[in-house]
């Protein structure tokens, strides 16, 4: 839904689960209807069509709830229809009066679905449950969810209680059986199986991923693959198996969404290509971006997204300081590092040259025992510079970190009564709140394959579904197939992963 943060759920989007209707109606009819009323008279019969009168109460919120978060977010992002700079101005104010309107029709009709007792299930199928934003075949499939975690989500759902509790219900346990209470039998095992893969099972199959490739990454810098030192050093044009390891890892973790997120990987990736048939060498452009996307995988790892290993712990504590530090950096330590650049650029040529280290390979010409490569040859100066450039980034974070928490804890500490989520400011809460709920729909895809198996579903699922649409052909059977070769490939170590949780979670 957010333009800001594609992710691959946006093509596989969650099932509807059980509205017991004949057919599930597009928001079309009613976005269309509601978008010629003024705002402040749209009432409660005019968001909800006749074909849901019966239906159950979370299926008329959430559709409610869709549509009034959909002509919200159009109303966000209106252009002006005018070059006349008073009626400018007019448009401008009346769209933003139009938008608090809506917020107060979302709180509303919110507060009236919470005033009454609804179970588990049914909070989570009024976040979850999807409806298609028109009446064409390959129409997206809305959910309230998909518009709670842009910059522009509304404060009141973000921010209740219940959502959050339903949502890091969802994160733990992943979404509920449609027959929650059927009695045993082929097809329920079968549906318990595929329910198996719940958020934080798929978030830790991608940190693994990631851990992995970042450890490759590291020992390819500290240590690239020379053959000879005696006379004249030179450079394997072979790829090893740590190399097409590397190749294959950073290409999975950059295909797996299209956002910032992928950058890192992606220059990894670009930087092998670049070199071929040869591999990156210490000196070249192409080990120089190896360098920049290990530092910023390195920087990665404490920022609020997806992806984060900060998910391992609970929600409510990392990501506030993660969102107050990405926060800091964006309106403070951005424009600071753009000021300092050129003389940071200087001195980073400076300390080049002093590191530098006299090394002679002629002392090596009259030794007669091998001796392992890693153990002569000095690790690359670029490779050092780099490090010590991260190691300086880190440690200056940390300090401002800690000059930043002291100005902001000291006007927090008084008000007991926040919650964990706001003890940074109510606006960092809101902005961490947003991450938790951007991760918890990144990893909430249907039969998902984390890193490296997206490049089998790559392969074998996305681009045969792009081909037949191009030629007009039915895909449904693409679509069982993905269900096979994910019960095939991560559904058992999904299954395996499930067990090490569980078995974790017990001896705690």
């Amino acid at each position: 839904m957010n333009g800001d943060r594609p992710t691959e759920v946006t093509a596989l989007l969650d099932r509807v689960r059980s509205p017991d209707l004949p057919l599930v109606p597009s928001i079309a009819p009613t976005l269309a209807h509601v978008s010629t009323l003024d705002v402040q008279h749209i009432t409660a019969d005019d968001l909800c069509p006749h074909d849901l009168a019966d239906a159950p109460p979370e299926v008329r919120v959430a559709y409610t709830l869709i549509v009034l978060l959909r002509l919200r977010q159009l109303r966000l992002h209106k252009r002006p229809r005018t070059n006349n700079l008073w009626e400018l101005w007019k448009e401008l104010e009346e769209n933003a009066n139009d938008v608090e309107l809506l917020d107060a029709h979302i709180a509303s009709a919110w507060s009236l679905f919470v005033s009454e007792y609804h179970n588990a299930v049914e909070v989570e199928d009024a976040l979850w449950i999807a409806f298609p934003e028109d009446h064409s075949k390959d129409s997206r499939r809305l959910r309230v969810v998909d518009f709670l975690y842009g910059e522009d989500s509304p404060r009141a759902l973000v921010t209740h209680r219940l959502v959050q509790l339903s949502l890091l219900r969802r994160w733990k346990q992943g979404a509920f059986p449609e027959d929650t209470f059927a009695s045993i039998s082929p097809r329920i095992i079968l549906d318990r199986y595929d329910n198996l893969g719940t958020p934080r099972i798929y978030h830790i199959l991608d940190n693994v991923c990631g851990a992995i490739q970042l450890f490759l990454l590291a020992s390819y810098l500290l240590y690239p693959p020379i053959v000879s030192i005696v006379d004249a050093p030179h450079v394997s044009s072979d790829y090893g198996l740590r190399e097409i390891f590397i190749v294959i890892l950073s290409l999975s973790l950059a295909i797996r969404s299209w956002s910032m997120v992928a950058i890192p990987p992606l220059l990894a990736f670009c930087a092998f290509m670049l070199s071929l048939p040869a591999v990156p060498i210490p000196g070249s452009t192409a080990f120089f971006i190896l360098l920049l996307a290990f530092a910023l995988q390195i920087l990665a790892l404490h920022l609020p997204i997806p992806t984060s290993p900060l998910l391992f712990l609970d929600p409510e504590n990392p990501l506030p300081l993660a969102s107050l530090f990405s926060l800091a950096i964006a309106k403070t330590a951005a424009p600071a590092f753009r000021f300092f650049l050129p003389v940071f650029t200087i001195c980073f040529v400076l300390l080049s040259y002093s590191l530098a280290d006299t090394f002679s390979l002629k002392i090596m010409s009259n030794l007669e025992f091998p001796i392992p490569t890693f153990s002569v040859i000095p690790i690359p100066i670029e490779t050092r510079s780099a490090f010590l450039f991260i190691l300086a980034i880190i440690f200056i974070s940390f300090l401002s970190s800690l000059a930043i928490l002291m100005n902001v804890l000291p006007k927090n500490c008084a008000s007991p009564t926040l919650e964990r989520w706001d003890r940074y400011t109510k606006p960092v809460g809101l902005e961490a709140r947003r991450a938790f709920i951007y991760a918890v729909v990144y990893h909430s895809s249907p039969y998902m394959f984390p890193p490296p198996f997206n490049l089998l579903h790559l392969v074998f699922v996305r681009l045969p579904k792009t081909v037949a649409r191009m030629i007009h052909i039915d895909d449904r059977y693409i679509e069982d197939w993905n269900k096979y070769l994910w019960r095939v490939i991560v559904g058992p170590l999904v299954a395996a992963m499930t067990v090490v949780v569980w078995t974790l979670r017990q001896t705690e």
